[in-house]
This record gives structure tokens, sequence and C-alpha cells, in this order.
């Protein structure tokens, strides 16, 4: 099995390094990105080839500043939302997406010193610089968002607030730096989700996150509050739906269950990953898992790294998964692993 790898290294000076390393060890490129990077902040996605975290700038006031590095790990752009909102007090980043130009797509909320919210999305280009800024209607809020191979950005919503269900689309498109707008099915079409249920499941020993993204011919979406896996054309045809359920617990004494995160590969894998505890433990173990939509079965993959937290994946890429992992001396690790050779 072939990898390609980052490596991530915190150097004696406070440096955060990133050098490309090929599959056969020499080292083909090293960038140096902001001190302590690493320790406070959240990698969200790998986008095309691009990294995208954020860090918090403010414990008074909800603030965060986004980061994107390109595939070699050179820092190209940071993003500051809050500034760029005019009478913004507060905001919360939901989601970035990059698209394969370099189109950078960021869904929030932002609050006002009335406290009153609004949804947002706003595009930028690699140089930082804002395009388009949308204020969303009521209802319109996108939980989830993709940028596609054309610059068109998909999103998904959970709720239609006020609105009638019937009314408000579950998916849009946004094309034209959100000149034009697509809608695709009716909130009341998924009747949990359209009744107001939140985005995620939590029970004793249950929580479970929204799952969405793209692939070359497919728009899917993993919904909690139904336990399902949507799929549809992005002609907006051949919507199918699967009652997946959850992965059952590999663990006689392990009966908590948390999905940290889903992804699809370009094949159409559906991937769960998932960590299991028991009451009052964090989590212990985790695991992979494939949808099996023959069988409707989840289909434990074996992967020593997942299972003892060694690597956790961070996003897909054509059919491999991407896994971030600790190496020594606080090195990090990015490394692309083929699922089919597994």
């Amino acid at each position: 099995m072939q990898k390609r790898k980052y490596h991530i290294a915190i150097l004696s000076v406070g440096l955060l390094a990133i050098s490309s390393v090929s599959a056969q060890g020499q080292t083909e490129e090293k960038v140096i990105i902001q001190p302590g990077a690493i320790d406070r902040c959240t990698f969200l996605a790998i986008d095309n080839g691009y990294s995208t975290y954020y860090e918090e700038l403010s414990a008074e006031h909800q603030a965060w500043r986004i980061h994107v590095l390109n595939r070699s790990g050179i820092p190209v752009c940071s993003i500051d939302p809050l500034g760029q909102i005019e009478g913004a007090k507060d905001l919360s980043v939901y989601d970035v997406s990059v698209g394969r130009s370099g189109l950078i797509a960021v869904s929030l909320v932002a609050v006002d010193d009335m406290s009153d919210p609004a949804s947002m999305l706003l595009m930028y280009d690699l140089a930082g610089r804002l395009k388009n800024a949308l204020k969303l209607e009521p209802g319109k809020h996108l939980e989830k968002l993709k940028v596609d191979a054309d610059d068109s950005i998909w999103g998904v919503g959970y709720s239609s607030g006020a609105s009638d269900p019937s009314r408000v689309p579950m998916f849009y498109r946004f094309s034209e730096l959100g000149k034009r707008t697509e809608g695709f099915f009716a909130r009341s079409d998924f009747p949990e989700i359209a009744s107001g249920t939140k985005n995620y499941v939590v029970t004793p020993s249950t929580h479970v996150p929204i799952g969405f993204g793209v692939t070359p011919k497919t728009v899917w979406c993993w919904l909690p509050s139904s336990q399902e896996l949507v799929l549809f054309d992005k002609s907006g045809s051949n919507l199918r739906r699967y009652r997946t359920g959850l992965p059952e617990s590999p663990y006689r004494d392990l009966d908590r269950t948390k999905i940290q995160s889903f992804f699809m590969t370009d094949s159409g894998s559906m991937i769960a990953y998932v960590g299991f505890s028991s009451l009052g433990q964090r989590l212990v173990r985790a695991h992979l898992f494939a949808w099996n939509p023959t069988a409707s079965i989840w289909t434990p993959i074996p992967h020593e790294g997942i299972e003892t937290w060694a690597d956790r994946p961070v996003g897909t890429e054509g059919n491999r998964l991407i896994l971030l992992s600790r190496a020594e001396r606080g090195t990090m690790v990015l490394s692309w692993e083929s699922l089919e050779s597994r």
C-alpha cells in the first residue's frame, strides 16, 4: 500500500514546519507556519489538496480566524470573517470548503448588538479577498457545504425555522459566486429534519453529527435524525435513501457510541469514523466502518492505527482516505491510504 505523507513538526524555536515526503522517504518540501498553531487550531477539512483550520481570536466574543494551506503545506491566506461583516459582534463558523480553483466558501451565523442572528455564505479567493457575501433568508442556514469542481457550492440545512417546510429546500447549489441559487427537495420530505430536530442526536449512549459531501457525480448526506444516507445526482434527480442505522460496538463492555465523522470516496464507499466507550469513560477505542448497501449493514474496516488512536481520518481524495497521525517528538503526519488495498 503506497502512502504519500506530509510531516508536521514543532521546531525548537516553536514554529510549525510541514514537509512533503515521497513514498521513497525523500523530502520534497518544507515550510513554516505560525508558532503553536497545531495546539490552538482545529483541522476542519482537507479539500482538493487544501487544508483548512481555524483558531479562536477572542475569549470574550465568538471570533475565529480561518487558515488555508496548499497541498505542500504552504500557508496561502488567513481570513477574519468577523471584521468583514458590518455590525457583527459574534459569529459561529459552521463549515469551510475550498475548491480546486481556490474558491473558499464559508458558512457562518453572525450576531449583532441586538442578538439577532443572520445566516451567511461568504466567498473568498486564495488571496483571502472577499468576493461576495450572501445574507441567507430565514430557513436557509447551511450546516454543511462543499465547493464542487466547477466552483458550484453545495449546501445542506437542517431546520426550516418558522417557514413552511414544504416550501423550503433541503439542499442548495450556489453558482456564479452566489448570483444563482437552486434548491432541491423540500424539507418536508425529511420529516425528522423538517420538524426542527437538531442536526445531531444525543442519547445516553449516542452522539452523531451530520455528514455531507459531493463526489464527481453525486451529492450525499447522512442525516442523524433519521439515521439515513441520502444520495442524488447533481441534476437533482435519482434520489436514493438508505436507512443505515448506526454501527454496532464490537466490544461487549463499550456500549456508548460516538460517530466522529463521515466520508465518501469517489467510487461511492461510505466511511464512518466511530469511537466507543462505557459510562463515565472517555472514548477508549475507535473503528472505521463501511456501509454495505447490498447487505444493509456496517462492515468494520481493520486499521491498527485507527483502533489505537494513533491515526484519525480527516478527509478523502479520490478513493483514498487521508489520515492525521502523531509521530516522534511532536511530529504530525498526513498520509494518503488506499481503502481498496485493505
